[in-house]
């Protein structure tokens, strides 16, 4: 487009040219901007406008081959990523410089990109809300949250791990593993037929019989695919979403927010199948220790 004309404008124009009286027209409200908004009502008298985000979610949660095979690329990358991760993280490097040597190891592979601010977090930072890596140095003695995404074919995929540097207290590795534990039993649950507050009821069960019921989060897991996150499905408390067959979502999403002790987390990307559920980062959940 030429400086004076813009996309927002020639989409108003194209729906004009059709000449439909009073037309009807769909968004996916989570991303359509007031100036697209603007255009069409100036250029459109009588526009019916509305929200059809949760139907186009609906539509997407179920993927075809052709989609996990994308997906399935783009959770390798991840792996490729994880290694040189666990590779670099030390004691005096900075969160930027972990985060430097995954996504080129990522890139190689051929990843086009990760669709999220990933995220190498040092213990203090592990809890903020949406942090990202940044300029802060990692010290010894305490776990590294490495948050990793990838693309291929715009489809995406995400990962997270948690390296324990030194000697870290003993009730934060242990709720790395309570969360390893919690992740399986999602995964064991995960089935189609089921729904979210199933699965997320199955999870939030040992969480509470280890004591931390109220430092969890009400969910515990989004669908993935185009976005690194997609509303529908998401497991989650009292949520009624039905897990269909080919569906692909992310399990374990939260970690358990104990100030100055919780923080560890572990997500995996992973398909639906018939009768069971497979992760399709392939990358060992085990706890690292540096």
């Amino acid at each position: 487009f030429f400086p004076e004309e813009n996309v927002s404008q020639k989409t108003a124009d194209l729906v004009a040219s059709m000449g439909i009286s009073k037309p009807k027209i769909g968004f996916t409200r989570y991303f359509i901007s007031l100036k697209d908004y603007q255009c069409l009502m100036k250029t459109l008298p009588g526009l019916v406008v509305g929200d059809i985000a949760s139907e186009c979610y609906k539509i997407r949660s179920v993927k075809s081959e052709q989609e996990i095979a994308y997906i399935s690329k783009a959770s390798s990358f991840l792996c490729e990523g994880m290694r040189a991760a666990y590779e670099a993280v030390k004691p005096g490097i900075k969160e930027t410089e972990v985060l430097a040597e995954a996504e080129y190891a990522m890139r190689k592979a051929g990843s086009e990109g990760s669709t999220f601010r990933m995220q190498v977090l040092r213990h203090d930072r592990q809890q903020l809300m949406h942090p990202y890596a940044g300029d802060f140095v990692i010290g010894d003695n305490q776990p590294v949250v490495i948050h990793l995404g990838a693309s291929y074919k715009g489809y995406a995929a995400k990962m997270c791990r948690t390296v324990f540097l030194g000697n870290v207290e003993e009730e934060t590795a242990a709720i790395y593993k309570l969360l390893i534990e919690a992740q399986k039993i999602a995964m064991e649950a995960l089935r189609p037929g089921v729904t979210s507050a199933e699965v997320y009821s199955k999870v939030f069960r040992l969480i509470h019989d280890h004591g931390y019921a109220k430092m969890f989060m009400d969910h515990i897991g989004y669908g993935v695919g185009i976005r690194q996150s997609e509303f529908y499905p998401i497991l989650g408390k009292e949520l009624p979403h039905e897990i269909k067959e080919n569906m692909v979502v992310d399990v374990l999403l939260p970690t358990i927010y104990k100030p100055r002790i919780g923080g560890p987390r572990i997500t995996d990307t992973v398909l639906i199948q018939k009768e069971n559920c497979i992760r399709l980062t392939d990358f060992d959940t085990a706890p690292v220790f540096k």
